[in-house]
């Protein structure tokens, strides 16, 4: 036994055909005390917040990453111990029996050895405040199970019910009513939109999204040059106008000075943008996400990678932003402008 870690073995709990899995750390004095998972302050209130979404602590399976406690609460006491690869080894094999529709990750530590996701630098337990409320395709790295399966990232109970995390109530909420749809099977699918990247009807397009009630813009630049123009009249399709087929700016411009009401996130920065380097009108600036927001959930951030989290289904993307740079593939900026406008134009519609 690992001098950092308790020699107590909490089990695992739940029916062994539940459709829905909970995967937190490990167990803490209590879970310790009782040999049960997720009876502490924090299980009790994972159990009320299971039951908000229309679930009973009995319909689900809770389990950890180890089965014993690391002294003093800290994770980190358990990296590299036995009593970790055990408990990874052990999760996997709950996995293949169990076979839940969808996994919850509860927390950076469970996020990472289930999906490999971290940060953008890369470091393991990190950026869960960006994945969380993401449902994606498990990882078998760490547990070779979780690769089969999809997994809901969202934070760890224990710190929602701290001071630091307590106005991070309704965004745990949010994210696990996801459950309701991602439970009804273990696929993953997200939803699905067309692509139109410099198309030879980009005229024909930009001229029948114009009819529609709004539309929706999104810029992406190259310091002082534009890299392209992307715009939306729905979520299932997008058009991006990119500097390599500079004739289509025209239809850009165009676009802009036409009277549909239009949608920006932080408009005032490509509004002025285009503006200052372009010599580009904008007419009928009717709705910013950015500024709906700050209105209807002013004590949390504004960005996009939050707000997308919050409205739609898909997962994080917001470092595919970056990609471009590591790869030299400029097609990867494109469709990331166009997931962009895409989620701007789900989230407008629903704020």
């Amino acid at each position: 036994m690992t001098s950092n870690v308790n020699s107590i073995y909490i089990p695992s709990e739940g029916p062994k055909d539940a459709k829905i899995m909970f995967v937190g750390e490990a167990g803490g004095e209590d879970e310790e005390y009782l040999k049960r998972p997720f009876v502490g302050k924090a299980g009790q209130f994972l159990e009320r917040y299971i039951g908000r979404v229309g679930y009973q602590r009995e319909e689900v399976f809770l389990t950890n990453l180890s089965k014993h406690r690391p002294k003093g609460n800290k994770f980190f006491n358990l990296l590299g111990t036995s009593e970790l690869r055990d408990g990874l080894a052990e999760l996997s094999e709950e996995i293949e029996e169990v076979k839940p529709n969808v996994i919850v990750a509860c927390g950076a530590w469970p996020m990472y050895y289930l999906t490999g996701c971290t940060n953008a630098k890369g470091t393991a337990g990190s950026g869960v405040f960006s994945w969380r409320g993401s449902v994606v395709q498990g990882s078998g790295v760490h547990v070779p199970a979780a690769a089969n399966h999809k997994v809901l990232i969202t934070l760890h109970p224990a710190f929602i019910i701290r001071p630091t995390g307590f106005g991070y109530h309704p965004v745990f909420f949010n994210d696990l009513r996801q459950l309701k749809r991602e439970v009804a099977s273990p696929d993953l699918d997200y939803p699905k939109y067309t692509e139109y990247i410099d198309p030879p009807s980009t005229e024909e397009l930009v001229r029948e999204m114009c009819q529609s009630e709004w539309l929706t813009v999104d810029i992406e630049t190259f310091g002082n040059s534009l890299a392209c123009v992307g715009i939306t009249d729905s979520t299932e399709r997008g058009l991006c106008i990119t500097f390599e087929h500079p004739e289509g700016w025209q239809w850009a411009q165009w676009a802009l000075l036409q009277y549909v009401k239009k949608n920006f996130q932080y408009g005032a920065f490509d509004i002025n943008y285009v503006k200052w380097f372009y010599g580009w009108d904008t007419v009928n600036y009717a709705f910013d996400t950015y500024i709906a927001a700050a209105n209807l959930m002013a004590e949390f951030p504004r960005g996009l990678g939050f707000l997308n989290s919050m409205y739609t289904p898909f997962p994080y993307y917001k470092e595919d932003r970056k990609k471009h740079k590591r790869t030299g593939d400029l097609s990867s900026l494109w469709k990331y402008n166009l997931r962009d406008c895409v989620v701007q134009h789900w989230i407008a519609m629903d704020q």
